[in-house]
């Protein structure tokens, strides 16, 4: 057996067990994301391990060729339910049933490929070779690979995040330890590229949560002030604060004040999530920037306050939202000025409310 082969999986269970460690060990994650990250870290494990035996067993004495099938069943069924479950750990899916019974179906084909050897086959001597219908593996694959980039995009735009770029690194990571056995028969990285790609996309996952305000889902107060002093471009700033927010925690409890800043939160994103980014910077207070000019903006606020407006029809004590802006030029201003220029003009319009 070679001896980077072996270093290769000895790589990989050790990369595994210090990724089950930081899940277990860290609070950052929900509960259900943190289960599926340990779920798949186990799963690729016993592939990896699988594979190994089952290199271990190639060509070794006949007698011992249904463990090597048992193993090589263990790791072709394992793989897409990896991608598969780690899709589902980081945004529900609300129909299952489909799923299962698509990675079902495949494993009851590995299942019966141990006796007719149409997906793979254990030759008498105890050689692992392809079956003609190899291609039900591969298909299923990717089918899972594409149901976790599909996954990974949409829980990204749920959080405001641009970067999905990652996203496609972290797929091609895999693709390439694949591709790089069929390119050469002596190179099995392909586990080793999915642990590594794994460790990187719980990263990956874990700065996302860190940047989120849990409550309205929006970009959270560090995000802002990190993006804030990084603002080089022409950029407008615009500051929200709920009307008589306190009093709304006093009349009607602070689960309804919760209820409030959710419903505003989810009103900005519909607004202006296309053209910038959206923040809670603190209590009853949030913050869009976006890199555009002023004349741009007031289409932007009239659209916020439509949505708001729908659910005003609906939720009557739903409160109104005041806006003040301002557009930072960095030829003439500093970010500084331009966000207490937005913030002046926000308790303007909060003062105009109140004489009216």
């Amino acid at each position: 057996m070679n001896s980077y082969y072996v270093a290769s999986i000895l790589f990989t269970v050790c990369i595994l067990s210090i990724l089950m460690m930081l899940v277990r060990s860290g609070g950052l994650i929900s509960g259900r994301a943190q289960l599926g990250f340990l779920s798949c870290t186990v799963l690729i494990m016993i592939a990896a391990c699988s594979e190994f035996l089952g290199v271990l067993l190639n060509g070794m004495d006949g007698r011992l060729r249904w463990l090597h099938g048992a193993v090589k069943f263990m790791e072709l069924s394992l793989a897409p339910i990896i991608p598969i479950l780690c899709g589902m750990s980081i945004r529900p899916v609300k129909r299952k049933a489909p799923l299962i019974a698509f990675l079902s179906l495949h494993a009851a084909a590995e299942l019966l490929s141990l006796f007719y050897g149409f997906v793979f086959y254990v030759d008498e001597a105890n050689y692992y070779h392809h079956g003609s219908c190899y291609w039900i593996y591969s298909a299923t694959y990717l089918v899972g690979m594409v149901f976790f980039l599909v996954q990974g995009i949409r829980f990204s735009r749920l959080y405001q995040n641009k970067n999905k770029g990652c996203l496609l690194m972290i797929m091609l990571l895999i693709l390439a330890g694949v591709a790089s056995r069929m390119l050469d028969s002596s190179l099995r990285i392909a586990w080793m590229s999915v642990a590594a790609a794994n460790v990187l996309f719980y990263i990956y996952y874990s700065q996302m949560i860190q940047q989120v305000d849990v409550l309205t889902t929006l970009l959270n107060r560090r995000s802002y002030e990190s993006n804030l002093t990084g603002m080089k471009k022409r950029a407008a700033v615009l500051y929200f604060d709920i009307d008589y927010f306190k009093q709304i925690n006093d009349e009607y409890g602070h689960r309804y004040g919760d209820q409030c800043l959710a419903v505003t939160g989810k009103a900005l994103k519909a607004a202006y999530g296309k053209a910038g980014l959206c923040y809670r910077i603190g209590g009853d207070e949030f913050c869009v920037m976006m890199e555009m000019g002023a004349q741009s903006i007031q289409p932007l606020n009239l659209a916020f306050e439509k949505e708001m407006a729908s659910v005003r029809q609906v939720e009557e004590r739903l409160p109104t939202v005041s806006i003040g802006y301002a557009v930072f030029d960095p030829k003439t201003m500093t970010i500084n000025q331009a966000t207490d220029a937005a913030d002046k003009a926000l308790y303007e319009e909060k003062r105009r409310k109140k004489v009216e």
